[in-house]
């Protein structure tokens, strides 16, 4: 849709009209430079246009230009006191600059217990989320909700605000009520899916990933995370399955090829093919240091110990405080015959955070050295 409204616009290089629309377009897309770049060619024509001048208050605001986002809805909101959206987008300008009570009371200018505009409730549970008071924000939604329960958009709201406060009790039984009332939506069996994997009751969360992949099956994102889940759960086998679908809708997710990688490595699957997952997904994302660390893994696995040792120490180099690159780098030296070096990285792993599964290969390590 954007790549035809740009061809309208190279038509049309004059059309107030046809430049609104594409500056319409490119803040929905979140491309805020092509926002401002046809909103300005907008103003150039209109200087009052209040729809271009809204464009570019968000595009502003989007890229952190804060006081000429002021500067714009101020005079705005001055010309056209009853403007809303004006209104509304200062008030959430006012959360970003911490302005509290200013939000705060322009959002209740708005606020209608019972017929509430959801974007108030958004910029509500916003302001309360800047100040760590989710509670507030989830005991507005649900008394909204007491008023009308039919509200598919609050209920909404409500399970993914609960979703990303770590509210999984509250989320799940939202998104419960809303896979009921769309049962043909994958989007909140997926969501419902996440909700379980959080709380790890990964039987039910991989059901609810499977009837997502059903309801879109085409959607390589379902797929990978039904992988993990399955992953989670020990179903390597199944877990291969699912990823292999992912990345035959998506080939260039380079944390689906890592995570297929690691898991073809750990079952003695074919090591080449790890390996080239593995460095593919480093190429995508160069700077993610969990993909480096397994194609250190499958070196190892093939048993090129020197690459192995040689990529774990470049990671923990880069990563002195993740116990687990440390743990790889001591199984590597300690492969490669270099028991002092293992015992070294062994020793400073145990002296970083670590998860019960590395204290575990932390005492295997050491057994292995004659170390009680």
């Amino acid at each position: 849709v954007l790549f035809r409204s740009l061809l309208i616009v190279q038509r049309h290089p004059k059309n107030a009209a046809v430049l609104q629309g594409a500056a319409h377009l490119a803040i929905r897309a979140q491309n805020t430079d092509d926002a401002l770049k046809y909103a300005d060619r907008v103003l150039a024509l209109d200087p009052h246009s209040v729809r271009a001048l809204l464009v570019r208050s968000a595009a502003l605001a989007t890229k952190g230009r804060f006081a000429e986002t002021r500067t714009v809805l101020t005079v705005l909101a001055a010309e056209h006191p009853g403007l809303r959206e004006a209104q509304l987008q200062l008030a959430l300008l006012d959360v970003e600059q911490k302005r509290y009570p200013e939000a705060e009371r322009r959002f209740f200018k708005y606020f209608q217990p019972g017929r509430a505009d959801v974007r108030v409730l958004e910029g509500l549970v916003e302001l309360y989320r800047a100040q760590n008071q989710i509670g507030r924000a989830i005991a507005l939604l649900q008394s909204e909700l007491e008023k009308r329960p039919d509200a598919i958009a609050v209920r909404e709201l409500l399970a993914n605000t609960a979703a990303r406060s770590g509210q999984t009790d509250i989320a799940i039984s939202e998104y419960q009520r809303l896979a009921k009332a769309q049962p043909n939506s994958p989007e909140f069996a997926l969501r419902l899916g996440l909700a379980y994997e959080e709380k790890q009751d990964l039987t039910r969360a991989i059901v609810e990933f499977e009837e997502a992949g059903k309801l879109t099956p085409q959607s390589p994102l379902v797929h990978a995370y039904l992988g993990k889940a399955l992953e989670e759960a020990g179903q390597k086998p199944e877990a291969v399955k699912a990823y292999r679908q992912s990345l035959s809708l998506d080939s260039r997710n380079p944390w689906v090829m890592n995570n297929l990688a690691y898991l073809l490595a750990e079952m003695g699957g074919d090591l080449n093919e790890a390996l080239k997952l593995a460095q593919q997904a480093g190429q995508q994302d160069p700077g993610n240091p969990s993909f480096t660390d397994t194609v250190g893994w499958v070196y190892l696995k093939k048993r090129e110990t020197a690459s192995a040792v040689h990529v774990f120490e470049a990671v923990c180099a880069k990563n002195p405080r993740d116990a687990t690159f440390r743990i790889h780098l001591a199984t590597a030296l300690l492969e490669s015959g270099d028991a002092n070096g293992a015992r070294a990285a062994v020793e400073t792993a145990r002296q970083l955070p670590c998860t019960k599964e590395n204290e575990d290969s932390i005492r295997k390590i050491l057994s292995r050295l004659g170390i009680g």
